[in-house]
């Protein structure tokens, strides 16, 4: 049964691997053609993804998505799972997201939501754009309701993302 298991979570890490690839690249590219109005963004290609059991709070993986240049790589590593840990530590006060308890003065920061099996972080963009990757994420293979995704997208500052017609697909 253990080998089923581990069967499962590495076939749902590669298909959330292939999902956050291609949101990456989706966001690279649309942020490339509007470098002017979105400067936060620009030549952003990749970061960390931290999986988190939703229930126990055991991290499943980190994992390097895209490129991320090096000066910022040990930055993004230490940031993504402490997005997930803040997050699972507030589930119990109905969190949903890291942005629910945000500090910038402590460098805590947005970027981590809640699905319904896995809480999903990522450090690597901004951190709407860390949660619109995450959010659109748990959405695309289905560990996130529609209920659900409302509320996060009311919770975060990622409205203004979900409203730009390129990315209507993704969430």
């Amino acid at each position: 049964m253990e080998n089923q298991d581990l069967f499962i979570d590495s076939y749902k890490i590669s298909l959330i691997n292939n999902v956050i690839s291609d949101i990456i690249i989706r966001l690279v590219v649309f942020f490339r053609e509007h470098k002017d109005a979105y400067p936060d963004f620009f030549e952003r290609k990749g970061g960390f993804l931290c999986l988190m059991d939703k229930k126990t709070g055991k991290i499943i993986a980190i994992l390097l998505i895209g490129s991320v240049p090096v000066e910022k790589a040990a930055r993004y590593l230490e940031l993504a799972p402490e997005k997930a840990t803040r997050l699972f530590s507030h589930i119990k006060d109905g969190h949903l997201t890291s942005y629910e308890s945000r500090n910038p003065d402590a460098d805590q920061w947005g970027g981590a939501i809640a699905g319904d099996k896995f809480i999903y972080a990522f450090s690597g963009c901004p951190e709407d754009g860390d949660s619109f990757i995450m959010t659109s994420t748990a959405y695309s293979i289905g560990d996130l309701g529609e209920g659900q995704r409302e509320k996060i997208i009311e919770r975060t500052g990622i409205k203004y993302l979900v409203e730009i017609p390129e990315f209507n697909g993704l969430l």
